[in-house]
């Protein structure tokens, strides 16, 4: 899910647009931070 570029978003990965928003909501929740964990 946070990989697969989206149509919705222009191509954009919804990671992406977190980070480039400055979206920290999103990027301190769970799912990111199982993502970022296992990377």
């Amino acid at each position: 899910m946070l990989k697969r570029p989206s149509t919705i978003f222009y191509d954009n990965t919804p990671l992406h647009l977190a980070m480039k928003g400055n979206c920290r909501s999103f990027i301190a929740s769970k799912c990111v931070q199982k993502y970022v964990d296992n990377e």
